[in-house]
């Protein structure tokens, strides 16, 4: 090969190793760019997921969802979510309110027996495990039908030309964009909205949220429109009376209940120092029972049936015993154990009745075995018909003050409370001394903001309705119109001026009230059932709330 040829050639060979170089650089630049690209992609996607699911929490958090889900129909009225929560809330408000009315300080321990813990959220609890229905499902329930009921009210209020509001109930409705500022302001929210969520949660708006007022004020309106309507006449009452003539009496007795357990002796205890007892051992703990039951049923009054409580053996170390005193209870209220006997028409003062209580367990064959575990005895006070007339009555109350520089409220601070009363009666009476210059009275010094504006005046009270020393007071023989006095409460000094009895005994009161709620119930029930409504989707409600975060 020639000098010029080899020359050639290395020319094209060099130029070959250009091009393949210059191939794979660029393979390597496409490669590189197509990883680059994807990068950028998944980035992008990345941010695009992030950005995403930080709309999606605004958007959640924002009510939107809760203002624009329909969560159920009732006839031509479509519920969103937001707008069906307020009855969601206010049925819980309701029923937590009861259950506090009911337990009290003891509700969190009560509840729980019923597999519903206050510091856990509603949709994490079940009523009923079998069926998968928590306790969110309960109130979600409660909600749709609050919620029915008072739609299909409203609509027929508004389809009735003879129904109008009260002018007091309407001027309450028009302040009420007032009176929401008021209340937003009065708990530190800067506006209506966040107070109004805070209180119901997301999509509460202040127009929703008169709405649902106005629905529920005009419903309960018109069924208490109903519920006042309602009348009738000598012989309807008198036939209700006649086949529930034991639910308006109210019975007056004492009684005492002696645990067998308290009288067992003996006993082996076991390694775990538990003590045990033998049949016969048990035995004889019941009849020891039914020996001092037997002895207290001896006594000729209740004077004498405290003292033999009082010396009773197993009483020996307990400085007050006596019996429990039932005064005035409904048949309702009485125990079943002895309910019959203390009912029954020939009953009379003095009457004691034994009564054991019993329950029952299995024996190792699987048998049923009945066993005593005490005694009930029981003193028969009296039956009382409630056939006194109910009573009109007024009253300042003046509330016990501490002194200035302390909080405590001492004996030497209800003197001046009760000088008070004493002074501002005899200012009346150095008066008019009339009831419309005591009711004059009422507005500069009362304590009592529910007859405030009324002069004092509480109508067609009845026995027990009042705190035991004004009821007494009120219900006293002899008491005439015009009577006047001074009662000392655990809420103050009472100056009482009694107008007079009304024209209507408490029996026929309990009466009359009892028909017209069953009747009302009728009423609404047929209302009820009359709508047509549709549950759509309640995944927005409140399902998740904890009724009292710091319960236990």
């Amino acid at each position: 090969m020639s000098a010029s040829s080899k020359k050639k050639l290395r020319k094209e060979q060099e130029a070959a190793a250009m091009t393949e170089k210059q191939l794979a650089q660029q393979k390597e630049d496409k490669k590189l760019k197509i990883t680059t690209i994807s990068f950028v992609a998944i980035m992008a996607l990345v941010v695009c997921i992030a950005v995403g699911t930080l709309l999606f929490r605004a958007y959640d958090q924002s009510g939107l969802p809760e203002q624009n889900t329909v969560a159920m129909t009732i006839g031509d009225h479509k519920l969103t979510s937001a707008e069906l929560n307020y009855f969601y809330m206010e049925s819980i408000s309701s029923q937590y309110n009861d259950w506090y009315s009911q337990y009290g300080s003891y509700m969190s321990m009560y509840l729980s027996m019923y597999g519903l813990d206050l510091s856990m959220p509603l949709n994490s609890q079940y009523m009923d495990e079998a069926k998968s229905y928590t306790w969110a499902n309960y109130f979600a329930d409660m909600a749709v039908s609050s919620a029915v009921s008072a739609y299909g009210q409203y609509d027929k209020a508004m389809a009735d030309s003879s129904f109008k509001l009260s002018d007091e109930l309407q001027a309450t409705l028009d302040k009420l964009p007032e009176t929401l500022k008021e209340e937003a302001k009065s708990n530190k929210y800067s506006n209506v909205k966040d107070y109004l969520v805070a209180m119901y949660g997301p999509g509460s708006t202040e127009e929703t949220y008169i709405n649902f007022v106005k629905v529920m004020s005009i419903s309960n309106a018109y069924a208490e429109n109903y519920y006042n309507s309602l009348e009738y006449t000598a012989d309807q009452k008198a036939a209700h009376d006649a086949e529930h003539a034991l639910d308006y009496n109210t019975y007056s007795y004492a009684y005492t209940y002696l645990n067998a357990t308290n009288y067992r002796q003996g006993g082996t205890k076991g390694e775990d120092d538990k003590v045990t007892y033998s049949d016969a051992e048990i035995a004889a703990a019941v009849e020891a029972a039914k020996a001092d039951a037997d002895l207290l049923a001896t006594a000729t009054d209740l004077a004498a049936f405290d003292s033999m409580i009082k010396g009773l053996e197993i009483n020996a170390e307990k400085e007050a015993a006596e019996s429990t005193k039932n005064n005035g209870a409904f048949v309702s209220q009485v125990n079943s154990l002895y309910k019959e006997w203390l009912t029954d028409s020939s009953r009379k003062a003095g009457d004691i009745g034994v009564f054991a209580s019993t329950s029952s367990t299995k024996d190792a064959e699987g048998n049923t075995v009945t066993n005593t575990d005490g005694y009930y005895v029981v003193f028969f006070n009296e039956c009382n018909k409630n056939e006194m007339n109910l009573i009109n009555v007024r009253h300042i109350l003046l509330e016990h003050k501490p002194a200035e520089g302390s909080t405590t409220i001492t004996d030497a601070d209800k003197m001046v409370t009760e000088q008070k009363a004493n002074d501002l009666l005899q200012k009346w009476k150095d008066g008019e001394a009339t009831e419309e210059s005591f009711a004059a009275l009422v507005k500069d010094n009362t304590a009592d903001g529910g007859s405030k504006e009324n002069g004092g005046l509480y109508e067609n009270v009845y026995p027990g309705m009042m705190v035991t020393n004004f009821n007494d007071w009120c219900f006293a023989e002899g008491r005439k119109a015009g009577d006047t006095g001074v009662v000392l409460s655990d809420f103050g000094y009472h100056i009482m001026y009694f107008v007079g009895e009304v024209d209507q005994t408490y029996r026929d009161y309990m009466i009359t009230n009892v028909m017209k709620s069953e009747d009302l119930d009728k009423w609404a029930k047929e209302i009820y059932d009359a709508v047509k409504y549709e549950v759509l989707d309640i995944s927005r409600l409140h399902l998740d709330l904890v009724l009292a975060p710091n319960a236990f």
